[in-house]
């Protein structure tokens, strides 16, 4: 399995951001950019890469998260990454609640390297993915006028009460087609102090 933790969007949120897809894409006709669709759009909190079993993730990441209750957060903002020859087209994440979801993914590092996962080297730092640059016929990204023309687009600040990490399987679509997210496990966010596990 390969698996990732997620923070799941909510449809007018997902709708949102869309907009802003198209909008970059009437303002940039010529970029070669593979838009993410709109049941995979989602904030990457921990990628995890093969696993052999969910349980003994979900188990560690519920036990070592400290009890924050929900996050309130935001989703606005538009940037690309890689420069002037970009390879991403990101929506950010901001709000009250991110200091509190930086220390989040400092736990969940922590609790998951006993089982071999490594720890980030750099804070983490939502956003939520809107597209990806297709390299050109021969390999390389030419300089973009992407990065501007995405500056210059308004993506106003939408609310985000994040309740809950979600653990994503992540699987190849068919033929060459987009990765497919299958939802598996849910951790909630709770304002309780979570206890010993359970006798079974």
């Amino acid at each position: 399995m390969r698996l990732f933790w997620g923070i799941e969007l909510p449809a007018a949120i997902v709708a949102s951001l869309c907009e802003a897809q198209v909008a970059i894409a009437a303002a940039c006709p010529g970029e070669r950019v593979s838009w993410v669709a709109p049941e995979a759009m989602h904030i990457t909190f921990k990628f995890l890469g093969d696993a052999t079993a969910a349980a003994p993730i979900v188990e560690a990441v519920r036990a070592a998260l400290p009890p924050t209750g929900p996050l309130e957060l935001e989703v606005g903002g538009l940037g690309t990454f890689g420069g002037r020859r970009p390879r991403v087209v990101w929506a950010g994440v901001h709000g009250p609640g991110a200091e509190a979801l930086a220390a989040l993914a400092v736990a969940v590092d922590r609790a998951l390297r006993p089982q071999g996962f490594r720890p980030e080297t750099r804070r983490y730092t939502p956003h939520v993915t809107l597209g990806r640059v297709r390299p050109g016929r021969k390999g390389g990204r030419p300089q973009s006028a992407l990065p501007a023309a995405v500056r210059a687009l308004t993506l106003p600040a939408q609310p985000l009460v994040l309740t809950a990490l979600v653990l994503f399987e992540s699987s190849f679509g068919q033929g060459s087609g987009p990765p497919v997210y299958t939802p598996l496990e849910r951790v909630e966010l709770t304002t309780d102090s979570p206890g010993p596990p359970r006798s079974r």
